[in-house]
C-alpha cells in the first residue's frame, strides 16, 4: 500500500515487541556489560520473515549482539513467529545518554491499516568505573588509658626527729615517679609486641600476596599464549584480585581504568572476542605484552606501592 513507510513488508494478525533488561534494574557503569533482549511475536508469520532489531544506540555504548533465537508455534487458527535477540551493551565512558525509541511499521490485515510496534525510549545515566584508586581514609588513632593501682598511704618510719614538710613532699613525688617510670616502660614493652606481632603477620601476608600474584599472573600469560580470551578473563580477573586484596575489580573494563587506561584498546578487542557473534581472532601476544608493560609502569608509580615497599610481585 502506498500509506506503507515501513523497511520491511509484514503483512501480520499482529505484532508485538517486548524488551527486558538483565539485570532487571541495570546500573550503568563504564565497562560493565548489561544485556537487553528484544522479543519480536508475530500472528500470521514465520520467525524467518521477521527483520533484525538494530536500534541506533549513542557511539559511547557498545553493542555486541548475540545469534538470534528464532521460533515458530502453529495452531488451528494462525501461525506464531518469534524472533528473540540479546544486545550486550557495555558502555566506554560516563555521562547521560538517551536511548532510542524502537520502531517497527507492519500492516495489520485485520483492520488493513498500517500500525507500530514500539519499544519507547529511556534517559540513562552510565556511572564511572571503580577505580579504588581513592586514598583510604585514615582510622584515627584510639587514646590508650593506663590505670594503676593508687598510691598506698605512706607509713614513714618511727624516728626520735618528727617528718618536716619538706620530707614528706619528697617522698611523695619520688613515689609518684617511680610509679610513672614503671607504667612508661610496661606500656612500651606491651607496644613493642604488639608491633612486632603486626609486622610479622603483615609480613607473611605480603609473601603470600606475592607468591598468589606471580603464580595468577603466569595464567594470565598462558591464557594469552595460546589465544584462549575467555581463560584470559578469568585469570585476570583472578590475578587483579591479588594484586588489589582490599578492592578487587569485577571486570576487565574497571582493570584498565586502574592501569591509567593504557589497556583500553585491548579491552575493548577483548570484549570483541567474547561477545561479537563472529568471534572474531584474538591476539592474545598483543595483550600480554600491554599488560606486562601496564603493571610494571603501575608498580614504578610513586606511592603506597612503591618507596621503601617491595613490588607486590616482580615481572621477569
Amino acid at each position: 500500500p502506498a500509506g506503507f513507510t515501513g523497511d520491511y513488508w509484514l503483512p501480520v494478525q499482529s505484532l508485538d515487541l517486548q524488551s527486558d533488561w538483565s539485570p532487571e534494574t541495570p546500573e550503568f557503569r563504564v565497562g560493565e556489560p548489561v544485556t537487553l533482549t528484544l522479543k519480536l511475536m508475530a500472528r500470521g508469520l514465520p520467525a524467518s520473515q521477521l527483520p533484525e532489531i538494530r536500534p541506533e544506540f549513542p557511539e559511547p555504548l557498545k553493542i555486541y549482539p548475540d545469534q538470534p533465537v528464532l521460533e515458530n508455534r502453529s495452531s488451528d487458527k494462525d501461525l506464531v513467529g518469534t524472533r528473540v535477540e540479546k544486545l550486550a551493551m557495555i558502555p566506554s565512558r560516563p555521562g547521560n545518554f538517551t536511548l532510542p525509541e524502537i520502531r517497527i511499521p507492519y500492516w495489520s490485515v485485520a483492520d488493513e491499516t498500517v500500525k507500530v510496534a514500539r519499544v519507547p525510549g529511556q534517559d540513562i545515566e552510565v556511572l564511572p568505573a571503580i577505580t579504588g584508586d581513592g586514598a583510604s581514609q585514615a582510622l584515627a588513632p584510639e587514646e590508650i588509658f593506663v590505670s594503676g593501682p593508687k598510691p598506698e598511704t605512706v607509713s614513714s618510719p618511727v624516728t626520735d626527729r618528727p617528718l618536716s614538710a619538706d620530707s614528706i613532699s619528697d617522698q611523695s613525688l619520688a613515689l609518684w615517679q617511680g610509679l610513672a617510670i614503671v607504667l612508661l616502660l610496661a606500656w612500651l614493652t606491651t607496644l613493642y609486641f604488639w608491633w612486632r606481632s603486626v609486622r610479622q603477620q603483615g609480613h607473611v601476608a605480603s609473601e603470600t600476596g606475592k607468591s598468589s600474584a606471580t603464580r595468577l599472573f603466569r595464567q594470565v600469560e598462558a591464557a594469552c599464549r595460546n589465544n584462549d580470551p575467555r581463560a584470559c578473563k578469568q585469570a585476570l580477573l583472578d590475578w587483579a584480585s591479588a594484586y588489589w586484596p582490599e578492592n578487587p575489580p569485577r571486570n576487565p573494563g574497571e582493570i584498565s581504568a586502574r592501569l591509567d587506561h593504557r589497556l583500553r584498546k585491548e579491552v575493548n578487542e577483548l570484549n570483541d572476542a567474547l561477545y561479537s557473534p563472529g568471534r572474531t581472532e584474538w591476539d592474545g601476544n598483543s595483550f600480554r605484552e600491554a599488560l606486562t608493560a601496564a603493571v610494571r609502569t603501575d608498580q614504578n608509580q610513586p606511592g603506597e606501592r612503591n618507596g621503601s615497599l617491595e613490588p607486590m610481585f616482580r615481572i621477569n
